[in-house]
């Protein structure tokens, strides 16, 4: 939300591609490897990646795509970063192991998701709950001001 505000209150209209360094309040407290997809987003371009791609499909209602994030890779002790060719390994392992339950793949990564991130300790969050999502807007916009 802290992005969108200071986007939609830029002074200058921006046209064309951006790079990240155009708007340093813009990306600040953003990872450098977020930076392009955030552009994007504000442009209405498509976004890219495997990770972002297969969440999208996920929003969408595609239970066959499956999102690995950082908790997936410990579950299954593959590095962090993954390769196009990696996540798409791990992927079908996923898949595989989803028909053997009865599952979509995106239903058993949950399931695997929610486990893991348990095991090391963290509560798995969702921001569903949040009651005032103005105030919590606010909120979040001060910490970086």
């Amino acid at each position: 939300m802290r992005i969108y505000h200071v986007w939609q209150n830029r002074d200058v209209p921006v046209f064309g591609m951006l790079s990240p360094k155009c708007y340093d309040n813009l990306m600040q407290g953003t990872l450098p490897n977020h930076q392009l997809n955030i552009i994007r987003a504000l442009q209405r371009q498509p976004l890219s990646g495997n990770k972002v791609t297969a969440f999208a499909a996920n929003l969408k209602g595609d239970y066959e795509q499956v999102t690995l994030d950082v908790w997936m890779c410990r579950h299954y002790g593959y590095p962090q970063i993954l390769s196009d060719k990696k996540y798409a390994e791990l992927a079908a392992i996923v898949k595989t192991e989803a028909a053997a339950a009865g599952l979509h793949p995106a239903e058993y990564q949950a399931v695997i998701w929610h486990e893991t991130i348990r095991a090391y300790g963290k509560k798995p969050r969702s921001y569903l709950g949040v009651r005032d999502r103005h105030q919590k807007y606010f909120e979040f916009y001060l910490e970086f001001d």
